[in-house]
């Protein structure tokens, strides 16, 4: 019976503490650009990395016609407040959208954009 319980004490600590450990650097974001001509225009979404020298891009996306977008993890460990969102509307840059308070698994505040 001892060893029932050592052994159900071990797993519970690996499922506890591994998830934890294992999956602390994965994190995604969602969230929608609305407008009136969403579906009209080509939409893009620039995830770049804030640093002591500028900017860094890391990746690019494009929203759907419904206006949504999603950004997963770059790999790198940091949090989503380490990088912002540049949008584009065809190649204008519409403006800038900071992940500050966005938690990992998190949705970015809806933006409203008018043309």
């Amino acid at each position: 019976m001892k060893r029932y319980f050592a052994g159900l004490a071990i797993l519970l600590a690996v499922i506890i503490f591994l998830p934890s450990n294992g999956l602390s650097g994965k994190w995604w974001i969602l969230g929608t650009v609305k407008g009136k001509k969403i579906s009209d225009k080509v939409i893009t979404l620039r995830l770049v990395r804030l640093d002591r020298n500028g900017v860094t891009f890391i990746t690019e996306t494009s929203v759907n016609r419904y206006g949504q977008y999603a950004f997963s993890n770059p790999g790198e460990g940091l949090p989503p407040s380490a990088y912002k969102l540049i949008l584009f509307v065809g190649y204008d840059k519409v403006m800038e959208i900071s992940l500050d308070g966005v938690r990992p698994g998190g949705r970015v505040p809806p933006v409203t954009i008018n043309w």
